[in-house]
């Protein structure tokens, strides 16, 4: 009989991050079970960010498949973007396999899970949830004495100090230990997912790198306290999403190119005002108004943007010394430009975080209720775009993509239509940017600012782990839930993208089978309050400009 499984989400963890606290000796949890176990890279999905690549890990197919291609998704009613949440994921996952075959899975901190479907033991939603998930069973946090339970940390949205963000942190990592204890002990189980979000997180916000150390410290910590819980000899499977890059040197406007070269058009609008010009219009400390922001605010008292303004000082070259001039502070009074979606041809609606996160996205009349390019049209102006984007150059000669392509090349299923019309994968120098239109197109990237890399990690060890396998090719994120299925002897889907790996040393050969269609989730009911507080914590956490 298989032995049960738990399985550790480690968001963004990857071997060029944690080599060098490995060879330290800093995490004795992860060396333990790569001293018994096997190691491979873990070759994730695209877009490489967190929504889709989790969605895709617990489900086995690619987001075609399962609808989620970003942080947000799209409606053809509207231009309105909504988060994700499980309702979006229109594929069965891990559990709802397990379910279906008499297994019992606990379920911790996964991102987009949100609500919480129902499943044969527990599930807690994680990251994209409301702050108080809804859980199923509804009560289990109350059942196991955690009614106090949160999937954010206080300061979560807040401009504190690193030392006070990675206590809080620290706190809420050891929170998803102590629930998944309690689980444990709650229930007769057969597999344990727990994911801990903050070593991504981390990465991102954190510019001390001992303090991401201190985080993964403290998650390995977590991982040995329920290990020694578990008992026994379990099967033990270590994940991520994706991997972490290194600083970039330019983020990309796509939104001001495509402007410029007459794909899509502006309005006036009321979106966040550019990052300098919100210093410009601050007062200093004695409350007078700058002399820049004196006459900014002249400026926008005849009706000239914000963007207006910058593109001006960009052709006079004198953009990038605005940006490192201007004074500190907040405020209002010049007028902001917005992409008016409904008159552009194309537009990128992304959230400025990944520059994989959202491509190119066509007004569709196919699509879209009002859009206005014709089906006619349509292959036209996207074969233009793709050739014009692939020799996009930067201001180093680089080019901006690596790779442009129509989005059917890169997914397959029935909501590849959901996916933007063009999906784009940026040089390692660049990363995009917001969607707001900006004055120029290239723009000199934050201090430190750190993207995703296409490659994550999987550890495994246990009594039915083949300890000498070996992979011939970097093995896929959609392979882990058929592994893990064959792992218990559960039939596999006939949908399924990945394949089991040959690293489970049962004496069970693969079974497939034909599965009856997704299990539908319930629809995520968030009031705008709580989409711009969601809003608030991606940016306050650096996953959001």
């Amino acid at each position: 009989m298989t032995a049960r499984t738990i399985v550790f989400g480690l968001d963004g963890a990857c071997f060029d991050l944690i080599d060098e606290w490995l060879d330290s000796g800093r995490l004795d949890t992860l060396s333990g079970l790569l001293d018994r176990g096997v190691a491979s890279g873990l070759r994730s999905c695209v877009p490489a960010t967190t929504p889709p690549a989790w969605s895709s890990l617990t489900t086995g197919v690619n987001p075609g498949k399962h609808g989620v291609f970003g942080f947000y998704e799209r409606h053809p009613d509207s231009y309105h973007v909504t988060p994700v949440s499980d309702e979006t994921v229109r594929a069965r996952r891990l559990w709802d396999y397990a379910t279906a075959n008499d297994r019992t899975s606990l379920v911790v901190n996964v991102p987009v899970t949100h609500p919480g479907r129902e499943i044969d033991g527990a599930l807690v939603p994680g990251y994209l949830a409301t702050d108080t998930p809804d859980t199923y069973p509804p009560d289990v946090l109350e059942r196991v004495g955690m009614d106090d339970y949160r999937v954010y940390a206080p300061s979560e949205a807040a401009d504190v100090s690193e030392g006070r963000l990675l206590e809080e942190w620290r706190s809420l990592t050891d929170s998803r230990r102590d629930l998944t204890l309690a689980l444990m002990d709650a229930y007769e189980w057969d597999l344990c997912f727990v994911e801990f979000q903050k070593t991504d997180g981390a990465v991102h916000k954190f510019d001390d790198r001992e303090n991401v150390r201190r985080i993964f410290e403290r998650v390995d910590d977590c991982m040995g306290d329920i290990l020694d819980a578990a008992g026994g000899d379990p099967n033990v499977v270590v994940v991520s999403d994706h991997g972490i890059g290194q600083p970039k040197q330019w983020s990309v406007a796509l939104n001001t190119w495509l402007a410029e070269n007459g794909y899509a058009e502006t309005t006036v609008g009321s979106e966040r005002k550019s990052a300098w010009m919100d210093r410009a219009m601050g007062a200093e400390a004695d409350g007078r108004r700058s002399v820049a922001g004196r006459l900014l605010a002249a400026l926008g008292s005849v009706g000239v943007t914000k963007q207006r303004l910058e593109r001006l000082l960009a052709t006079a070259g004198l953009y990038d010394l605005a940006t490192r001039l201007a004074p500190a502070g907040l405020g209002a009074g010049v007028d902001e430009e917005v992409i008016d979606y409904e008159r552009s041809r194309a537009f990128y609606q992304g959230i400025g975080f990944s520059g994989v996160d959202v491509g190119v996205v066509i007004n569709a009349e196919t699509y879209y209720d009002d859009g206005i390019v014709d089906e006619g049209a349509y292959d036209d102006l996207r074969s233009e775009l793709i050739d014009r984007l692939a020799a996009l150059e930067g201001p180093d000669g680089t080019p901006a993509f690596t790779e442009v392509k129509p989005r059917e090349d890169v997914y397959e299923g029935p909501y590849v239509a959901d996916a933007p019309d063009i999906v784009l994968h940026q040089h390692d120098d660049y990363v995009i940017g917001s969607a707001k239109p900006r004055g120029k197109t290239f723009i000199p990237a934050d201090a430190g600012r750190i993207d995703h890399t296409d490659t994550g990690l999987l550890v495994a060890a246990g009594p039915d782990i083949d300890s000498e396998w070996s992979p011939g090719s970097t093995p896929s994120i959609l392979d882990v839930t058929p592994t893990l299925l064959h792992l218990h002897d559960i039939p596999l889907d006939e949908r399924f993208d990945g394949a089991p790996l040959s690293l489970s040393a049962v004496d069970h050969d693969p079974r497939w089978t034909t599965y009856e269609g997704a299990i539908p989730g319930t629809a995520a009911e968030m009031t705008s309050a709580e989409e711009q507080a969601l809003e608030d914590r991606l940016k306050g956490m650096g996953y959001l400009e």
